[in-house]
């Protein structure tokens, strides 16, 4: 039951980024991505590479069919599903992977999921923004769609983390 919740719950979410990235252009200072949110709560007693074999489903179907470049979108998630159990480790602890605790505030608190939402979207937006540019753009102008991009994302992504959280509700 729990495992459906998750999936029906990462479909919807799936939607939504898609339906921001089609419609919903802030463009050039701002791309809202709940991508990152969304790799890191998978649970965390998934294999690695399933997670990124998910993320770069999920990178590509964004890409695909949201008329973007495609591959931009996978690669940049690829690498967040790569660092997540070591995002997880040092923000988190330990614990959140040995004995495969939930990614949610009940578990976790706010600050521990904030720290990690923020490396994640961070390096998400790093790569997408150094990739979309090939250095065409100004290193100026780079910084500063990192900065609005992941500033703007991280709020979306804490609402993200709380629709996906495993923790049930009365």
């Amino acid at each position: 039951m729990q495992n459906s919740r998750f999936i029906i719950s990462y479909f919807m979410i799936l939607i939504i980024q898609l339906v921001l990235t089609k419609y919903c252009q802030f463009e050039p200072f701002v791309y809202i991505c709940l991508l990152p949110s969304m790799i890191l709560c998978i649970p965390t007693s998934k294999a690695a590479w399933r997670v990124m074999l998910a993320a770069f489903v999920t990178g590509l179907l964004v890409d695909g069919l949201a008329d973007g470049p495609l591959g931009l979108n996978a690669m940049a998630l690829v690498a967040v599903a790569a660092i997540r159990k070591i995002t997880l480790r040092i923000c988190i602890g330990e614990e959140i992977v040995e004995r495969g605790y939930s990614f949610s505030y009940h578990e976790n608190g706010f600050l521990k999921i904030f720290m990690a939402l923020f490396v994640s979207t961070a390096v998400f937006f790093a790569i997408y923004v150094i990739a979309d540019s090939m250095g065409l753009r100004t290193a100026g102008f780079n910084f500063m769609k990192w900065v609005c991009s992941t500033g703007v994302s991280m709020i979306f992504g804490l609402f993200t983390v709380n629709v996906l959280s495993p923790y049930k509700r009365n």
